[in-house]
């Protein structure tokens, strides 16, 4: 028996929706990301009128689907200023990675999909 198409198109939507990368609504959710241990934590730092931050919200998306072993946050600058003033964030798209709490690199600006899971590789050792 076939699937009817409204489902599967359904159960597609609904993969995209939860693998999207987690807004970070605090300091205090922030610093509780960064307890996690031996994990590779990607933070997406944008604002909603930067135009390469909307363009970079769907391969991070695509690229948290494909990888589960990495967390992806996504971080206002706007509505989280402390966060953003703590690392001197003056220019945006700016990707941080993360792992046992500490800072291991960035990649800033618009860069291609591949170039964002080619980080991940080399990090996540």
């Amino acid at each position: 028996m076939k699937k009817p198409l409204f489902f599967t198109m359904f159960f597609l939507f609904a993969l995209q929706i939860f693998a999207k990368p987690i807004d970070i609504e605090s300091i205090e959710t922030f610093e509780n990301a960064l307890k996690q241990e031996n994990k590779l934590l990607i933070f997406d730092m944008y604002a909603d009128w930067c135009r390469p931050c909307k363009l970079l919200d769907p391969i991070l998306t695509e690229i948290s689907n494909e990888n589960q072993k990495v967390q992806f946050y996504r971080i206002n600058i706007d509505k989280q200023r402390e966060i953003a003033a703590a690392f001197g964030i003056r220019n945006i798209p700016l990707v941080l990675f993360f792992k046992n709490g500490k800072f291991i690199d960035g990649l800033l600006g618009l860069h291609s999909k591949e170039t964002y899971v080619k980080a991940i590789e080399i990090l996540d050792k």
